[in-house]
């Protein structure tokens, strides 16, 4: 089991990212976390924090965070698509930058519980011994962009 804390959202997107919060803090499998409503959260939570002005979050790292979430949920046999952010107006000279961790985070924590979950399951699956995989050499795991962070 994976212990980890997550970092409050801005009070501007508290309500948006609520249920991703509690996802990420409540969901000890794949298939609790992979749902199409925790999908739809997540992208919520993250186009609040693209659209706020004072806590701006950029949409390429919005969507970035969005897709890599997506595509393990994919690569875990679920099949969702990932929506396009929404582009935000240029904000005023109001930018705080350490704002921006708090929704890394949340994106970290979600990609990095998925990606654990994915290999529990390939690891209990080889253990009772059905997983055609045994047979033939896996290729190497692609870098996600949370890879570094790690």
């Amino acid at each position: 089991m994976v212990n980890y804390t997550i970092v409050t959202v801005s009070d501007h997107c508290a309500s948006k990212c609520s249920p991703v919060t509690t996802m990420v803090e409540s969901c000890t499998t794949v298939d609790c976390l992979c749902t199409e409503s925790n999908i739809r959260s997540f992208e919520g939570c993250m186009n609040c924090a693209v659209g706020t002005y004072t806590y701006r979050l950029p949409v390429s790292n919005a969507q970035s965070y969005l897709e890599s979430i997506v595509g393990s949920c994919n690569k875990a046999g679920y099949s969702f698509e990932s929506s396009v952010l929404l582009q935000a107006p240029v904000p005023s000279f109001q930018f705080v930058r350490l704002e921006n961790f708090r929704y890394c985070f949340i994106a970290i924590s979600a990609y990095t519980i998925i990606e654990l979950l994915i290999a529990v399951r390939k690891n209990k699956i080889r253990e009772v011994g059905n997983d055609p995989a045994d047979a033939e050499e896996e290729p190497p795991k692609e870098k996600g962009p949370f890879d570094e962070y790690l």
